[in-house]
């Protein structure tokens, strides 16, 4: 009964440190570190404990939705907030590093690739945990698809702007522009499809929206040069005519968007949850 309740108080003293500051630019790298100690301490205390005689029953509020609040006596369920919430903390400090350097984008590549891998591990966790369950919004399948490929949207930018700024090929660069700008159709699709999506701000659609227009523009433009060298002039006027229509068309759009709609060079990084 000591060694329980010595527990106990163990996952109560590392779930307030990991949860109980905000995510701010400040806090991050200690959220960080105490999210991955609250999560090897829920490993270790599985292999010598029965989890379900400490009771672990925490309430949570959905990322998007804060009064729409979730409690389940599961050590499973608190994996699966504390791996939302980290990638969540990844993904933040993804937005700042300096993409101005050539390690700036590797390291917030590297970032939001970690990020997507552990919402892979979330869906998976919460796929066999709760299958067939109910769930709040954040943690259903689409809303967790969705903040995967924006996180895959924005790595793949990053592979972008490192290889435009080193001189790439245009076939390679128009490859790679147009896989991110599908990566952010497929965000704004799946965003829709979302039970979170009526609480997740209208300035998410809109990022991604621009963010496909913008790079499926420069995937044309990237085609354009490569008619050019091939002296195909033709089909080059149709490429810079068609690309420069599709971000025309964006760029009206976004002028009719919210302002955190327009920052189109910004980094959206997924919503904690709160306990």
């Amino acid at each position: 009964a000591d060694a329980h309740a010595a527990a106990g108080r163990l996952v109560d003293e590392t779930r307030r440190l990991a949860f109980a500051q905000p995510l701010t630019d400040k806090t991050a790298g200690l959220l960080r570190a105490a999210l991955l100690r609250y999560l090897r301490l829920l490993g270790s205390l599985e292999r010598r404990f029965d989890l379900g005689e400490l009771e672990l029953a925490s309430v949570w509020r959905s990322a998007f939705n804060p009064s729409a609040k979730q409690r389940e006596p599961s050590a499973q369920f608190e994996r699966a907030a504390a791996l939302y919430n980290l990638a969540a903390v990844l993904s933040f400090e993804a937005t700042a590093e300096q993409r101005s350097d050539a390690d700036g984008i590797r390291r917030a590549c590297q970032l939001l690739q970690l990020a997507a891998g552990l919402l892979d591990r979330l869906r998976e966790l919460v796929a066999a945990e709760w299958a067939g369950g109910a769930r709040c919004g954040d943690l259903c399948d689409a809303t967790l698809d969705a903040m995967r490929t924006l996180l895959l949207a924005q790595a793949q930018r990053c592979y972008y702007e490192r290889a435009a700024a080193d001189g790439l090929s245009p076939r390679l660069l128009s490859v790679t522009a147009s896989q991110t700008g599908t990566f952010y159709a497929q965000t704004g699709e799946q965003l829709r499809a979302s039970p979170a999506s009526p609480r997740v701000d209208s300035s998410w659609g809109e990022a991604v929206g621009l963010g496909a227009a913008v790079f499926d523009s420069l995937a044309l433009l990237h085609r354009a040069e490569e008619h050019a060298a091939a002296n195909e002039y033709g089909h080059q006027v149709a490429r810079l005519a068609a690309g420069v229509e599709r971000l025309r068309s964006a760029l009206a759009a976004s002028a009719q968007a919210a302002p955190k709609g327009r920052r189109a060079s910004a980094t959206v990084a997924p919503v904690s949850r709160a306990p």
